[in-house]
C-alpha cells in the first residue's frame, strides 16, 4: 500500500482542527471524502481542505470504494452505526472518544472489528503527549517499582461559562457529561499506566441544572454531570483517585497526575508536555527530591500519523484500539452504576 485513503465521518470542530490537518500532513495519507448529516457543512469542509467528495450519504460514499480507512468525528450517539458500517465494508476505523454511547455499543463495535480483522484506534489524544509517553516508558522499565498510587484530575471551566444546552449537555446524545467527555481521557491514561481498574466508587455532580435551549428562549433541565470523581483499585493492587470536571474556574484544559510506586514517583502535567518531574533512585527518594526529566525524540508521536503508520506497517494493534476503548467504557459504566447504587462496584473486564 503506497497510501492510505481516508474518509471523514462528521465535519465538526474536531475533524476541522485535528483529524484533517494531521492527516494532510502525512506524506502517505490522502483524505478522499467527507460526510456529515448536514450536507452544507460537509461541502464547506471539503472546499476548505480541498477534499474531492462531500456528501450526507455514507452508503453512497462507501460504495465508491475509494477509502481504505475512516475517522469518526461525530457526537457520541453517532459513533456505533457508522463504525459498524465501515467495518462491514472492510475499512480500518479511527473513532473519537468515548468509543460509544454505552458499554453495549462499545462491545458490539469491538467484537465486529476483531471478527473482520480491521485495524482500529480510539482518539485518546493525551496518550500522545510526550510526557505521558515518557511516564509509560519509565513504568515499563521498572523505575517506579510496583505502582501504589495514581492520583490526578482534569480541569476545564466550560460548564460555568453560560454555555447553552449544546449536545455535550444532553444525555441522549452525549451519554453523560464530564464523565464521558473528559473523564474517559484520564481514566484511559490511568489504566494505560497502571493496568485495569477492577473496582470503583463514583460520584457525579451537576452544578448548573438548567441551560438555555438552542431552539428557544426558554430554559431546559440538564441531565448530565458537570463533575465526576472516582476512587478505584487496580488489578495489580494499587489505588486510584481521579476527578474530571468542567467546573474549574480559571482552567481551560488542564491535567495533572502524580504516580507513585515502591521505587519512585513522577508528576505529569499536560501544560508542560516536554518533561516530567521525577523522584527516581535511592539518592533522590531518600531526600524526597524531584527533578525535571526531559522527553526524548521517540516520545513525540502524532496521533493521526500513528493511525496511518499502523495501517501502512501492518501492526498487530494500533494502541489505543477499540478494545482499549471498551475497557475505558467499562469503567464509565461502573462509575454510573456506583452512583446509582451508592456502593463500590466491580468493573467488567474485557
Amino acid at each position: 500500500m503506497d497510501k492510505v485513503r481516508v474518509g471523514i465521518i462528521g465535519c465538526g470542530g474536531i475533524a476541522r482542527h485535528a483529524h484533517i490537518p494531521q492527516l494532510q500532513q502525512h506524506p502517505r495519507a490522502e483524505v478522499v471524502w467527507c460526510m456529515d448529516v448536514d450536507r452544507q457543512r460537509a461541502g464547506a469542509l471539503a472546499r476548505e481542505f480541498g477534499i474531492p467528495e462531500a456528501s450526507d450519504d455514507l452508503e453512497g460514499l462507501l460504495a465508491l470504494g475509494q477509502a481504505d480507512a475512516v475517522t469518526i468525528a461525530t457526537p457520541h450517539n453517532a459513533h456505533c452505526a457508522p463504525a459498524l458500517r465501515a467495518i462491514e465494508a472492510g475499512l480500518h476505523v479511527c473513532c473519537e472518544k468515548p468509543l460509544a454511547l454505552n458499554l453495549e455499543e462499545a462491545q458490539q463495535m469491538t467484537e465486529a472489528a476483531e471478527r473482520k480483522g480491521v485495524k482500529t484506534m480510539v482518539c485518546f489524544s493525551y496518550q500522545f503527549v510526550p510526557a505521558a509517553r515518557l511516564l509509560k516508558e519509565l513504568i515499563l522499565r521498572g523505575h517506579l517499582g510496583d505502582l501504589l498510587h495514581v492520583q490526578g484530575y482534569y480541569a476545564q471551566a466550560a460548564a460555568l461559562t453560560g454555555a447553552p444546552l449544546v449536545w455535550r449537555f444532553q444525555k441522549a446524545i452525549a451519554g453523560s457529561g464530564a464523565l464521558a467527555d473528559i473523564g474517559g481521557h484520564v481514566i484511559q491514561l490511568a489504566q494505560w499506566w497502571a493496568g485495569p481498574l477492577v473496582r470503583v466508587c463514583g460520584q457525579l455532580k451537576t452544578f448548573v441544572r438548567e441551560r438555555k435551549r438552542l431552539d428557544a428562549e426558554e430554559m431546559a433541565p440538564v441531565e448530565v454531570d458537570d463533575t465526576c470523581s472516582l476512587l478505584g483499585e487496580f488489578a495489580a493492587g494499587g489505588v486510584a483517585s481521579i476527578t474530571a470536571s468542567r467546573a474549574f474556574i480559571g482552567r481551560a484544559n488542564y491535567q495533572r497526575f502524580e504516580v507513585s510506586g515502591t521505587e519512585g514517583a513522577a508528576v505529569y502535567d499536560n501544560s508542560r508536555p516536554d518533561s516530567l518531574e521525577v523522584c527516581l533512585g535511592p539518592a533522590f527518594t531518600a531526600r524526597r527530591h524531584f527533578v525535571s526529566l526531559p522527553v526524548a525524540p521517540h516520545h513525540r508521536v502524532g496521533q493521526m500519523a500513528h493511525f496511518i503508520n499502523g495501517i501502512l506497517e501492518d501492526w498487530d494493534r494500533i494502541e489505543p484500539d477499540f478494545r482499549d476503548g471498551l475497557r475505558t467504557q467499562a469503567v464509565l459504566e461502573a462509575v454510573e452504576r456506583s452512583v446509582a447504587t451508592r456502593r463500590w462496584v466491580r468493573v467488567k473486564q474485557f
